[in-house]
């Protein structure tokens, strides 16, 4: 932010929409891209809502990428959102190199029957979905959950996992702080000629294949 002269994504908030009278019409779940001079360049409702959070927080509608002149196209998503691969691919369609994800994701979070069968269940969730993201999208995930004292329960997982290396950095538990240095250089390419997902993206005959 202008300030410290960084860019920032904080975590999602709670957002008002209100009419011409100042009378609420929505709350939504809204994360943002904030650059170094202060002013909000990109704004994400979350659109993949979370069970309980639909009695209280409306969707959004739409997935936005914004092209950076540091970091070239960077898309964001909002927690639940990570189990979807439409909102991923909406995003890669439109030249998302970066998909940023802030998070509240803790590990009663499967409930009691999913504790009952494994009380590691969300960490594998979130370690082999972020893996799998980075793969199938050909992006780079940079995933920030929440850390807390009790571990148990604010399990972390926070990661920058990219496609071929999968996490370059990852941490679990404790609240911290982790300074990364990201360089792309031809990766994203290089997956590209292997697996040519964005080409197959931007066909006009993806999938569902017409006929």
């Amino acid at each position: 932010m202008q300030e410290l002269q960084i860019n920032i994504i904080p975590g999602s908030s709670l957002e008002a929409e209100r009419n011409e009278t100042g009378k609420v019409l929505h709350y939504y779940n809204t994360t943002y891209y904030i650059d170094r001079q202060g002013d909000i360049k990109l704004r994400y409702r979350k659109v993949n809502l979370w069970g309980p959070e639909k009695q209280a927080v409306s969707a959004g509608h739409e997935h936005i990428v914004i092209d950076t002149e540091e970091f070239g196209k960077i898309g964001l998503l909002i927690c639940w959102d990570l189990a979807f691969p439409e909102a991923f691919r909406e995003l890669v369609k439109l030249g998302a190199r970066y998909i940023f994800i802030p998070t509240l994701w803790r590990s009663p979070d499967c409930g009691e029957k999913g504790l009952a069968y494994n009380k590691q269940s969300e960490h594998i969730f979130i370690n082999s979905t972020i893996a799998t993201r980075a793969f199938e999208q050909n992006a780079c995930i940079v995933f920030c959950n929440t850390g807390g004292p009790d571990a148990d329960v604010y399990f972390g997982c926070s990661q920058i996992t990219l496609p071929f290396k999968g996490p370059i950095v990852k941490f679990n538990g404790k609240e911290q702080v982790v300074v990364t240095e990201v360089e792309l250089g031809s990766i994203l390419e290089d997956a590209e000629e292997v697996w040519n997902l964005r080409e197959e993206l931007a066909s006009p005959n993806w999938y569902p294949a017409k006929q």
